[in-house]
């Protein structure tokens, strides 16, 4: 298999997977942290890939011949590789179920866990918004379809995903959990922290006091813990809303990221002529 379809089925599955960990509740505990460290896992793979690139970029920072598109996709590279790295570390660090002698309370990895969380949602869409011309050029290999058919479908889907995404950033908790750090009710007084400064969940609601005000390693629907009472079983269904709830906000900034380079390189286009 190809270098550049492995990277494409890996942006793929990071894309649809990454939505089910926004929510502890979604399958249950265990494959939240669990399966939360495989997807950072695979996205260090996905990382590994572009290592020539990654050494060479940083030797090249300071050279005005470099495009400023090189050097924005290294900052993002990098921030996304500092994110999931956080991530990772502070949902063991708060886990409920794996490596439980070294987790805690602490309500500062709590706090780490959200606001890198939710800067992943942007870091994400801009990440691949840099990457749309490599990205249209592979999918018309797989996909082939009349030009007007296929640019209308993809214009459909687009702003069906932009209005869809913009709607679940303007009603979930995402950016609540970027001014965490920044806020001092989202730290305690004193003692172990109960919760009360911890955002909502992803549908805007408190999370419930049979958790003990722990969100463990969770993301966003809070919701009782592990085998508590209120915990929802799993579900299909919400598997797939949370895919699409989060993958629509991660599209939302690739559109957005795809359109203004599209703008910048038209008009440095119609400078050469």
């Amino acid at each position: 298999m190809k270098k550049n379809t492995i990277k494409i089925i890996l942006d793929v599955l990071l894309l649809l997977a990454v939505g089910l960990f926004y929510s502890k509740n979604t399958i249950s505990m265990k494959f939240h942290e669990v399966g939360g460290l495989v997807l950072c896992g695979v996205f260090l793979i996905h990382i590994s890939l572009n290592i020539p690139w990654l050494k060479a970029v940083p030797r090249r920072l300071l050279d005005k011949n470099l495009p400023a598109k090189t050097k924005i996709g290294f900052a993002i590279n990098l921030l996304l590789l500092i994110c999931f790295a956080v991530i990772a570390l502070s949902g063991v660090m708060i886990s409920k179920t794996i490596l439980t002698g070294i987790s805690g309370q602490s309500p500062y990895w709590k706090v780490a866990h959200y606001f890198c969380a939710a800067l992943t949602v942007f870091l994400l869409g801009i990440h691949i918004g840099l990457h749309v011309p490599f990205l249209k050029g592979m999918a018309q290999k797989f996909v082939r379809l009349p030009q007007r058919v296929g640019a209308g479908l993809l214009a459909v889907f687009l702003l069906a995903a932009v209005v869809f995404g913009s709607y679940n950033l303007a009603t979930t908790g995402v950016s609540r959990w970027l001014s965490m750090p920044f806020q001092t009710s989202s730290m305690p007084s004193g003692g172990q922290h109960e919760g009360g400064g911890m955002p909502e969940n992803a549908d805007g609601t408190r999370p419930s006091s049979t958790d003990g005000g722990s969100h463990g390693a969770g993301k966003g629907n809070g919701g009782p813990s592990e085998g508590g009472k209120g915990m929802q079983s799993p579900s299909v269904s919400r598997a797939v809303q949370q895919s699409a709830t989060f993958g629509s906000m991660i599209l939302t900034f690739s559109v957005l990221t795809g359109a203004i380079c599209w703008l910048i390189q038209k008009k440095r286009s119609s400078r050469q002529l």
